[in-house]
């Protein structure tokens, strides 16, 4: 091999890996957001699924919780009452059950109601997300990986399908419980309400910092 074409191949393997480090070079770097999820966020996405069907979701929670609270007390007022006629024990268990029964029918329609908010957010979040994709100059497509942008609409919309649902539901039945529990204490023991501010206020401090300081969320729910 003469010396010219070992030359001429130097020269176009020195072109090739030029071009490919100008490609490497276009490409962007995936950015994650991290830190504490912007307030801005969380209105975002329950805008997304429909602010009165939320209302909706708390009221239906509200009186689950009511009669969870209620079966509680009037079993306990049935414990403390001397009842000897059948006629007065029918009507206790009566009002019993039918709060039993009104609970299990509220938190029917807490699902039902969790389960198309969460379908509504999804696909709004989606066809939002897809919308702004196809208005994306060619330059975004030549820049950005394909994986990276299949990923939006796979394991983002994912996330959004089946973990914030979930820890939605936790969040929302998990507050109204511990306002139930509150109540019912401070209607067993009054002097309960003078210590029940400090604890709360204890509460929020021991509560924001064991919050991670780090917290990945979502991209498809920034560039939506």
């Amino acid at each position: 091999m003469s010396d010219s074409t070992q030359v001429a191949g130097e020269d176009f393997m020195t072109e090739r890996e030029k071009r490919a480090k100008e490609d490497y070079k276009m490409i962007k770097e995936e950015k994650a957001e991290t830190g504490r999820v912007r307030f801005s966020v969380f209105i975002y996405y329950f805008i997304s699924c429909g602010i009165p069907f939320l209302f909706l979701l708390l009221f239906f929670l509200v009186c689950s919780e009511i009669s969870l609270t209620g079966s509680r007390i009037w079993l306990a007022h049935w414990s403390s009452s001397n009842i000897t006629e059948s006629s007065e024990q029918n009507s206790y268990v009566g009002i019993y059950g039918a709060l039993g029964i009104g609970q299990g029918f509220f938190l029917f329609l807490v699902a039902m109601t969790l389960a198309y908010i969460c379908v509504n957010g999804s696909t709004v979040l989606n066809e939002k997300l897809l919308a702004n994709m196809l208005r994306l100059p060619l330059a975004f497509f030549e820049t950005t990986p394909l994986g990276r942008i299949v990923n939006r609409f796979s394991k983002d919309i994912d996330v959004i399908d089946t973990m914030i649902p979930r820890n939605l539901s936790w969040f929302f039945q998990t507050s109204i419980a511990i306002l139930g529990t509150v109540f019912l204490i401070c209607y067993s023991t009054p002097f309960f309400m003078t210590v029940l501010l400090p604890l709360a206020v204890l509460y929020v401090l021991i509560q924001v910092s064991s919050l991670s300081p780090r917290t990945a969320f979502p991209a498809a729910l920034t560039e939506t």
